[in-house]
């Protein structure tokens, strides 16, 4: 089998630590340079959870943010460099994915938000999680164009 025709395997290394509070609560925290939704999504595959959300403080070196527009269908992404305040961060889980929003302010205490692709971590990373007991899932909506909750 040559190199073209092999699977792609991808190693991500975390070094968060993880406290389990109790079965359906964990106080996570990530370590500078970790990516937050890479890292959340790798938990949450290894720990099998398919449903639940997690909120966090913490600063960022540099967020990818997203803003979609519904005339359009499509998502405008901003990136913005650091030090970043994480002011809020929500996310939900479902079975496929996590769907996560962020504020952040700069030096200036300015704040700007969106829907979070991807956010590098500065100093650390607090997140809070909670498990449901059932799996969320997601559907496709031609109308909206997301995946909007299955409930």
């Amino acid at each position: 089998m040559d190199s073209a025709s092999s699977p792609r395997v991808e190693l991500i290394i975390s070094f968060m630590k993880i406290k389990k509070i109790d079965e359906k609560i964990y106080l996570l925290r990530l370590e500078r340079g970790e990516e937050v939704m890479e890292t959340m999504m790798g938990f949450c595959t290894d720990k099998d959870i398919k449903g639940g959300y997690f909120q966090a403080i913490g600063a960022m070196s540099e967020v990818e943010l997203a803003l979609y527009e519904l005339e359009s269908k499509k998502y405008y992404d901003k990136k913005i460099q650091g030090p970043l305040e994480i002011v809020s961060l929500f996310a939900v889980i479902s079975a496929k994915k996590i769907h996560a929003h962020i504020v952040v302010s700069d030096k200036e205490m300015k704040a700007i938000g969106g829907h979070l692709k991807k956010g590098i971590v500065a100093a650390t990373c607090e997140v809070v999680l909670h498990v449901f007991d059932c799996e969320i899932g997601r559907y496709a909506d031609e109308e909206i164009g997301l995946e909007l909750l299955d409930i």
